[in-house]
């Protein structure tokens, strides 16, 4: 699907780089952590545990039973139910601790009417709480639809932007990193919740050489394209 991505430059005490940040899309430690979950479905399993699924929006406060609800109804409808739903959510929370969370440049899909600039302003505000001017984003290139570009700023303004934002994320909900939003479907809530604080986790990280850290595919693919 069009997008867009944003590459932020920066440097840290003369040294330059770049700043990624975790997201929450997991990746499975080991082959066998991936399939220990998939055998604890009747059917087609979910692609990543629901461990980290919020029971706060705002100043509606949600039980663990209607968490639990809600995760059910998500996976009856997007892939199949648990073989022993009584022993499932321990197993779940098991699970989200065999995930890595690898780091990444800022990708964000395409609103519809959006231009390729204003998604990448909107990605870079709902993933690292960054307010940029236009002006800021240099076009890079256009990699599989989507559109890349170029930011630079400073590691201080990238570590306050997020301590902001992470302050909002927290008086809003208590979402984790679990990239179920069909779940907010089945509790009444926008997924907007999630979308617009919870994409990311973990804050902003330097990055000098590649090969020293846990990045996405995708981030690789593009930054070698």
């Amino acid at each position: 699907m069009p997008g867009s991505c944003v590459i932020i430059q920066t440097h840290n005490n003369g040294v330059e780089g770049m700043i990624m940040y975790p997201g929450d899309r997991g990746v499975w430690k080991t082959e066998e952590a991936k399939k220990a979950y998939a055998d604890l479905f009747e059917g087609k399993p979910p692609f990543l545990p629901y461990a980290e699924v919020g029971r706060h929006y705002g100043e509606r406060k949600c039980s663990e039973n209607e968490v639990h609800k809600a995760c059910l109804e998500h996976m009856s409808d997007k892939f199949s139910l648990p073989k022993d739903p009584s022993t499932f959510w321990e197993a779940d929370k098991h699970a989200q601790e065999q995930l890595d969370f690898p780091i990444a440049i800022v990708r964000e899909k395409a609103e519809e009417g959006e231009d390729p600039k204003t998604t990448a302003i909107r990605g870079m505000w709902e993933e690292t709480g960054m307010r940029v001017d236009p002006k800021e984003l240099t076009l890079w290139k256009v990699v599989k639809s989507s559109h890349v570009y170029h930011i630079k700023v400073s590691l201080r303004r990238a570590r306050d932007a997020w301590f902001v934002h992470q302050a909002e994320r927290l008086t809003l909900t208590d979402w984790g990193r679990c990239p179920h939003s069909g779940v907010l479907d089945y509790l009444g809530v926008p997924r907007t919740v999630k979308s617009a604080y919870c994409e990311t986790h973990g804050g902003p990280i330097f990055v000098k050489n590649l090969e020293d850290h846990n990045i996405e595919d995708v981030t690789l693919s593009i930054l070698k394209s």
